[in-house]
């Protein structure tokens, strides 16, 4: 990854798999390793107040707790104020761990609020972080190890490659538990994408790789 890079990590929550509309918004700029620029968090109106939301969105029941100090507004807005930052950060790369639902997220939410279907302003680069950390954290013998040791496997026995876990690892942290919010999350993924960065390796531009987590097992 090339020194002038300057990163848009972004996560978000969203009512679930089928409607993948966003109802939480979240972004991290980074700059090369260890440098965080900013980081943002946006609450989508016309989401959020979808009647009886708390009980049919996925982590719902913060809806009531964790979100009601939060000022929503409209996803229009949200996006408008998501490309400036892009903008004058001069972001040239943006990503997520797991980039495909997250891309598809907004692209439902763009449908659902009809207010067109581009997001941002000007094309960059982009990855999956999930497939990069795949690439690189996820292939070392001692995540294994201590994977296997600290029981991070699923029930048919395969390594276990969320961001969760690989927050854990990065960190030694390993009773970490994921917020499932989407600022706090894109802050944790800011991390492991450091972590990406400083091992040099797993980087694949502008693609999606179908299901990385088979590349660990």
């Amino acid at each position: 990854m090339g020194k002038k890079n300057i990163y848009c990590v972004f996560d978000t929550e969203t009512i679930g798999v089928d409607k993948k509309w966003v109802y939480d918004l979240g972004m991290v700029i980074t700059a090369k390793i260890g440098r965080q620029l900013y980081k943002k968090r946006w609450i989508i109106e016309e989401i959020i107040n979808i009647p009886n939301i708390e009980e049919i969105a996925f982590y719902g029941e913060k809806i009531k707790t964790f979100y009601k100090k939060e000022q929503a507004v409209k996803f229009a807005l949200a996006r408008e104020e998501f490309r400036d930052i892009m903008e004058y950060f001069k972001v040239n790369v943006i990503t997520a761990y797991n980039l495909k639902f997250d891309m598809s997220a907004i692209k439902q939410t763009l449908a659902y609020t009809k207010i067109g279907n581009k997001f941002l302003n000007n094309p960059v680069d982009y990855f999956d972080l999930w497939n990069a950390s795949c690439n690189s954290i996820f292939q070392q013998s001692l995540f294994k190890k201590i994977a296997e040791q600290q029981n991070w496997l699923t029930e048919k026995g395969n390594f276990i490659t969320t961001a969760e876990i690989a927050y854990r690892y990065i960190t030694g942290n390993y009773n970490f538990i994921e917020s499932h919010t989407a600022l706090e999350d894109a802050v944790i993924e800011s991390k492991i994408l450091q972590d990406v960065c400083r091992q040099k390796k797993g980087y694949q531009k502008n693609q999606i790789i179908h299901m990385p987590w088979r590349k660990v097992q």
